[in-house]
């Protein structure tokens, strides 16, 4: 919260050097934001290639300041790799995958990774883990999460909020944080950072989804009254 203007060009110059040298399934290209208006802003995001200035608590935190100077989108050209630059955190690192395949997208983002930091020196704490601008995501800074269509359990969301708790989820709105359910395809996540190991992660995402689909279907077969498991 605390960058320079100054600090925040050469964040984005030292990115854009280590993203332009990552392997050749990861390349893709830097889309700039400083010249864009709110309108351009909007439409890019819709695509990807920009994301939109943050919510009133970042703005009071000075988050927000000076947006979009000095901000920006990478997208690898398959589009299933991405980094945000400067947007709450200096790096914002996102691996997509439709298939559901959740080995491939944790490997790809961990080979991501492991280039990105042969050159950037990440924060860290020996204790706590990697450092972020919002304390809820220190630790791993990881989240692990799958967007799923659940009509039956839209209806029940006491149940579908009693699940997400058990197995260690959160339950997000189709656009992220803050937003609504959109034809009932719910963003679910692991809820914790901290304390746990990445690997753990997608394995608590793994158990959680499982047992999420097995009630949707029992919904779907049983009707609106069938008891929980």
């Amino acid at each position: 919260p605390s960058i320079t203007p100054q600090n925040r060009q050469i964040v984005v110059r030292q990115i854009k050097q280590t993203l332009d040298a990552l392997p050749e399934s990861l390349q893709g290209h830097f889309h700039a934001m400083d010249a864009l208006t709110l309108d351009q802003i909007r439409n890019r995001a819709l695509t990807g290639t920009a994301f939109l200035p943050g919510d009133r608590f970042q703005a009071s935190a000075g988050i927000i300041r000076d947006f979009p100077a000095s901000r920006g989108v990478f997208m690898s050209h398959d589009r299933t790799f991405r980094v945000w630059v400067n947007e709450e955190d200096h790096l914002r690192i996102i691996c997509l995958e439709k298939t559901g395949n959740l080995s491939k997208v944790f490997n790809r983002m961990v080979s991501a990774l492991a280039h990105i930091s042969d050159t950037l020196e990440l924060a860290s704490d020996p204790r706590l883990g990697y450092l972020t601008a919002c304390p809820t995501n220190i630790g791993t800074a990881m989240r692990a999460g799958m967007h799923i269509r659940l009509p039956n359990l839209e209806n029940h969301p006491d149940r579908l909020k009693r699940l997400a708790s058990t197995h260690g989820l959160q339950i997000r709105g189709t656009r992220g944080e803050k937003t609504a359910v959109t034809e009932s395809v719910f963003d679910i996540s692991n809820r914790f950072r901290l304390g746990t190991g990445e690997t753990q992660l997608i394995q608590t995402l793994h158990t959680g989804i499982a047992a999420i689909i097995k009630a949707e279907t029992q919904l779907a077969k049983s009707g609106p009254e069938s008891p929980e498991p």
